[in-house]
């Protein structure tokens, strides 16, 4: 059960580092997985497709800011109100609380100065995504969204721990071992702006 996650975070990560025609390679690899396995059927594989492009748009020097206040702001509070325009999302809209994470870490500056605060605002835009996705395919009740609350914190601070962890080794690896050293030379000569 763990090891489809570690694998989504693994790739989606990687995609920070890999040339945009290797990215959607992944994306449409990602979409195929998520269709064969039922349980990941209900989200279409979209929460990870979310992530991958903050991680690409993180790892671009000249990113316009509308498209970073677009992703890292408005996405966010679009969840929160589409989430609270279904009738269970509106008695349970405590539950996005969690989403103002990402305007405010974005609007303070905390996510271009740290990995950290990059990956904590990367998982709270996956999980908006994710939440209204669920709450609009699966029939739930408010006491579910309250009673995912706690595990929602923890679940969000061990997956961004998880991501800084592996965009680190990513990054160690392509700088300490030579193959990498190869590819990364070869990539900045074929799509450098």
């Amino acid at each position: 059960m763990i090891i489809f996650p570690t694998f989504i975070i693994l790739v989606t990560v990687l995609g920070a580092f890999l040339p945009l025609p290797i990215v959607l390679i992944i994306v449409g690899t990602i979409l195929y997985f998520h269709c064969k396995f039922l349980l990941y059927a209900i989200t279409l594989g979209i929460p990870t497709l979310i992530l991958l492009t903050c991680w690409k748009v993180y790892s671009y020097q000249k990113v316009s800011r509308g498209v970073l206040c677009v992703l890292y702001g408005a996405l966010p509070l679009a969840c929160s109100v589409v989430f609270a325009m279904h009738n269970v999302g509106l008695q349970a809209a405590l539950f996005t609380g969690f989403w103002f994470v990402s305007p405010l870490l974005f609007y303070l500056g905390f996510i271009k100065r740290s990995i950290i605060w990059a990956s904590v605002a990367h998982s709270f835009i996956m999980h908006a995504v994710g939440s209204v996705l669920w709450l609009y395919s699966v029939p739930t009740t408010p006491g579910f969204w309250y009673g995912l609350i706690p595990l929602v914190i923890l679940e969000r601070l061990v997956i961004a721990c998880a991501m800084v962890i592996t965009y680190l080794g990513i990054q160690y690896i392509m700088k300490n071992f030579k193959l990498f050293k190869f590819a990364a030379i070869l990539y900045k000569a074929l799509y450098t702006d």
